[in-house]
């Protein structure tokens, strides 16, 4: 519009083409100023690659080059632009994620309910650290220990994971224990304290916006139940419909992942 106006024959002593002039100035200005905190997150990532580095110090760069990626996509910088810290910053979180280790084990310890106080019960674990739990068994070391934390610090150590599947990795997060040690508050929540599913689908739709324009996302989505070593597909209508299903079985494609076949999806 600014060169449709000089070339109109608009005189740049003008008001309106002065604040033109000033706010494609102010423009430029963030924009380098993006590209330049881009180019130093990269540099600075260059410097650590092939070193042994606390985590902490990667977190801060993929946080950086994150933040850097999302200004850059406000102030409109091409792909091209961008395609060099954006591979950066995946290698970033994949080294953070390899750090932590491929399988994953976190302890989150249940408080006593009231029934359980009122018959006098006392708890039979202790929480050494925060890795670290004692029981009357033993030491158990864990990647996490919560007593119990809030169901947003629990997320946070799985908000990580997300990011893996958008960048194309493999990802299972599963609670495991014994009747009424938590698992469902865990995964599920309430909607006053969302769990674990709720926050990572909202999570996993909060990325899939960001990448709008640049990628067509579309998100598929199956429900399982195993029970007595039977699958039951939950998306296909219940009653005696159900009988007439085609029955559910896990086989290995050509790469070795385990696919459910003639399990229904959802768009």
């Amino acid at each position: 519009a600014y060169a449709r106006a000089i070339a109109g024959g608009c005189c740049r002593s003008d008001a309106a083409v002065q604040r033109a002039e000033a706010v494609l100035r102010e423009w430029d200005a963030r924009s380098e100023a993006v590209c330049a905190d881009l180019r130093q997150a990269v540099n600075d990532w260059g410097e650590v690659s092939g070193v042994e580095t606390h985590i902490s110090i990667l977190r801060g760069i993929e946080g950086r080059l994150a933040a850097g990626l999302g200004a850059a996509r406000r102030v409109g910088l091409s792909e091209a632009e961008m395609r060099e810290a954006e591979f950066c910053r995946r290698r970033v979180h994949n080294r953070i994620e390899d750090m932590k280790g491929q399988v994953r084990v976190y302890c989150r310890v249940r408080p006593l309910n009231e029934r359980e106080i009122g018959e006098g019960d006392v708890p039979a674990v202790r929480a050494i650290d925060g890795m670290t739990l004692e029981v009357p068994s033993g030491v158990f070391n864990f990647d996490s220990l919560y007593t119990p934390s809030s169901q947003e610090q629990v997320f946070e150590d799985c908000r990580d994971l997300v990011q893996s599947t958008m960048d194309g990795h493999n990802v299972t997060i599963f609670a495991y224990g014994q009747t009424g040690a938590g698992k469902t508050h865990t995964m599920y929540g309430n909607p006053q304290q969302e769990g674990i599913a709720p926050r990572a689908i909202n999570e996993l739709f909060r990325l899939a916006e960001t990448m709008q324009g640049r990628h067509t996302v579309s998100v598929t989505a199956s429900m399982v139940e195993l029970y007595n070593n039977t699958l039951i597909d939950l998306l296909r209508p219940v009653g005696r419909v159900r009988e007439a299903c085609p029955k559910l079985s896990l086989k290995h494609d050509h790469l070795g992942v385990v696919q459910i076949e003639n399990i229904a999806g959802r768009e």
